[in-house]
């Protein structure tokens, strides 16, 4: 009302609503204005590799999206992206895929459970660190078995795979990479440790594993004491290797010169060492002194 103008106004959206009103008294020149559409300036809603942005639609400048990385990726950058007056957008941040967390898992008797990065969403392209290792107290083993497993298929999984082996790192002996959907089972470690490493490579994705492990009580065999002699090696052995017995001097062996350690962790049977009979045949004496002992 009065005498200043409204000046330039524009719409937000697609329409302006004018309502005029007089009441019964007094009245005046009135107003005069010229309307025409104008391109609207406004920042259409953004797509972002990995991720989503909210709200959902076009936002005016001085408005922002909030940036949203899936499960599995993380952001790197600023959490929002603002609408510049000239209907550009702020700059976006990236997703990229999670980092495997770098500390061992502790193994107990009560499983836990060990999963593909999103499971059981498809899990992200590009995983290339992704390791993990799982420990058990000594003379605990660990046991891994596999719930899920389905990851891209190939003759010698070389895109695709889950890398499983028996200790503690990359350089431990290699138990078997898988891939496709043939599951590994259940596995189990000669020693405390098992080492997981598992990659993706930038193209096809799958629903990834899922998998159970626990510690359970190591199988072997202590090493044996036999009277009158020794075995070789001295510490204990898995099942499947074997003991050497050997008999000190003055005795002999009866039995097998082996005892092998059973998948129970029981030895086989042990040999006796026996004192050597005395040689009964006459000693035929020389000028030159002989020797002769107990």
């Amino acid at each position: 009302c009065g005498s200043t103008s409204p000046g330039v106004i524009q719409s937000s959206g697609r329409a302006l609503f004018l309502d005029f009103h007089s009441d019964s008294s007094v009245t005046r020149r009135g107003f005069s204005a010229r309307y025409r559409t104008v391109r609207a300036v406004y920042c259409d809603e953004p797509e972002i590799d990995n991720g989503s942005v909210s709200p959902s639609d076009y936002i005016s400048p001085g408005e922002s999206y909030s940036v949203y990385c899936n499960d599995g990726y993380e952001r790197s950058g600023n959490a929002t992206m603002e609408c510049n007056m000239n209907g550009t957008l702020s700059s976006a941040p990236s997703c990229t895929a999670e980092e495997c967390d770098p500390a061992p898992l502790m193994g107990a008797r009560t499983p836990a459970n060990i999963s593909s990065p999103a499971y059981p969403e498809e899990y992200p392209n590009n995983h290339d660190s992704c390791t993990t290792t799982i420990l058990a107290a000594w003379g605990q083993v660990v046991e891994l078995t596999f719930d899920d497993f389905e990851l891209e298929s190939h003759s010698s999984c070389g895109y695709d795979y889950l890398e499983i082996r028996d200790g503690h790192n990359s350089s431990s002996p290699l138990i078997g990479r898988y891939c496709g959907s043939t599951s590994p089972g259940v596995i189990q470690s000669s020693g405390r440790a098992l080492f997981l490493d598992f990659h993706s490579d930038s193209s096809v994705t799958r629903r990834g594993f899922s998998a159970r492990y626990r510690t359970v009580r190591a199988v072997y065999c202590d090493e044996p004491e036999i009277d009158n002699g020794s075995v070789s090696p001295s510490d204990y052995i898995s099942p499947g290797e074997s003991y050497s017995v050997y008999c000190n001097d003055g005795y002999e062996r009866s039995g097998n010169a082996t005892m092998e350690c059973n998948m129970n962790g029981t030895l086989s049977s042990a040999p006796s060492c026996t004192a050597e009979e005395c040689d009964p045949a006459p000693l035929m004496g020389a000028r030159t002194p002989a020797n002769i002992s107990s």
